[in-house]
């Protein structure tokens, strides 16, 4: 599965596969675990059920509406919120 990772010490996003440990970045970083979040789930199930960005920004021309889904910033806060619950559900609960 691919997923967008974000560098925690630089601007730097990129798409990577989840199978390929370690991810190394320009700025030095290396992160040795990428988990998908939940707004990389959503991409893919919309990916699997059809619902592709092209697609969608086809329905919309033809509805004539402002083309753009906003689909990574939808990403990256249900990205975001996920890991934040986890974290919160660590704290409630720890193991």
């Amino acid at each position: 599965m691919k997923v967008m990772w974000d560098c925690p010490c630089c601007p730097v996003r990129v798409k990577v596969d989840t199978k390929h440990f370690p991810v190394h970045c320009a700025c030095g970083h290396v992160q040795y675990n990428v988990t998908p979040g939940w707004g990389d789930h959503v991409a893919a199930w919309l990916a699997n059920v059809g619902i592709t960005k092209t697609r969608y920004n086809r329905w919309r021309a033809k509805l004539l509406l402002r083309p753009g889904c906003g689909c990574g910033k939808r990403q990256r806060r249900l990205n975001a919120f996920g890991a934040q619950l986890s974290s919160l559900a660590k704290w409630l609960w720890p193991i």
